[in-house]
């Protein structure tokens, strides 16, 4: 089993540890719902060959405050291609520029480290947020409708965007994975 982290100027993006765990049911709206997702982040993490990885997203001034989640989901998708999610507790939610910091993280490693050519991410009509955050980083919208839309972030618009230098740009540090 591999352990999964990355560090960028303010957050450690890492496996999930036991106390994760209780803090991300406690957090999330039906702890019933969260407690079968924690069991499911555990069997991914099992996994031979790993291709899921749904990390805790934590400050690293306070390594143990867990303010969120995100992976990078390979299973079930062509070679190449995996799915990015990313998830704020509501106490964190649109602060800090967090959601940035965190997609330009998780998207530069798969891109870089397991050598992506796309990356899709799925969210909801509603979710303003997240249309920003995809624009930023020059991904296209793949599909929008009955509620939900489809983004598509590729390799070669990424790098055009880091190459464009977007302001708000975090510093990433692979330190294992």
């Amino acid at each position: 089993m591999t352990d999964f982290e990355l560090t960028t100027s303010r957050l450690i993006l890492r496996d999930f540890t036991l106390a994760d765990e209780v803090a991300f049911i406690a957090y999330r709206a039906d702890p019933a719902e969260g407690r079968e997702l924690v069991e499911r982040f555990a069997a991914w993490r099992r996994a031979e060959p790993r291709l899921n990885f749904q990390v805790a997203i934590c400050r690293r001034d306070a390594a143990s405050t867990l303010i969120g989640c995100c992976g990078l989901r390979r299973e079930g998708f062509a070679a190449g291609v995996a799915e990015f999610g990313l998830e704020l507790a509501p106490a964190w939610q649109g602060r800090y520029r967090y959601a940035i910091e965190v997609t330009e993280a998780m998207l530069g490693h798969g891109f870089k480290t397991f050598g992506l050519q796309e990356i899709v991410s799925n969210t909801t009509e509603a979710n303003e947020r997240v249309h920003r955050l995809a624009r930023w980083y020059d991904a296209t919208l793949a599909s929008w409708g009955e509620g939900k839309v489809l983004w598509r972030f590729s390799r070669a618009s990424w790098r055009e965007a880091m190459r464009a230098g977007r302001p708000g740009r975090r510093s990433l540090q692979r330190t294992s994975g």
